[in-house]
């Protein structure tokens, strides 16, 4: 059987239980070992080659197959980064990917005026609230639609992370709470 592990195709040569007794746990979980083999060796590779042994543990309480619950199955014909080896998408495409994601979502918060949560501008006579921007440091201070319902969720999370203090527009119609 093969599995992916640490981004590399491995050969499943061996999986059994451990026997071994642990402190405190055994009540509470059965513990496996399976042994490893890089997959694609030849009959002298693999004779060198160096095994990896890992050690785990299922609950009793949900029993099920470690196999299964802990690595990716791989079907016999898989693809590998012709650059570093690893399996698709490899590490170096998927920090692409996640860098390309984070600088769309910065470019966002990159525009004065423009609410980030609908990206339209945000007029001085619209409900607004501003905020210092903490996603780009030197960039100018955001500002979202108070009175959006949408753009009202997206601030109220950002207020959060911002840790800004309540709010002070009158949500209720313009009366005051206090008064």
């Amino acid at each position: 059987m093969l599995i992916a592990w640490d981004f590399k195709p491995w050969r499943l040569v061996d999986y059994r239980l451990d026997t071994e007794q642990r402190d405190g746990d055994n009540e509470r979980y059965d513990y496996w070992i399976i042994i490893l083999r890089p997959d694609g060796l030849d009959m002298d590779q693999a004779a060198h080659s160096r095994d990896v042994h890992l050690r785990g543990r299922v609950s009793k309480v949900m029993p099920g197959d470690p196999i299964t619950g802990n690595f990716d199955r791989l079907h016999e014909h898989y693809g590998l980064c012709v650059h570093c080896g690893e399996l698709l998408p490899c590490r170096d495409r998927m920090a692409e990917q996640q860098a390309l994601l984070q600088t769309e979502y910065m470019a966002r918060y990159e525009t004065p005026g423009v609410c980030p949560e609908c990206l339209e501008p945000v007029t001085d006579r619209q409900d607004r609230e501003t905020f210092p921007n903490i996603y780009v440091p030197l960039g100018p201070d955001v500002t979202f639609h108070a009175g959006r319902k949408k753009c009202r969720q997206a601030m109220e999370q950002y207020r959060g992370k911002a840790g800004q203090p309540d709010s002070r527009l009158k949500l209720d119609g313009g009366r005051s709470l206090t008064g």
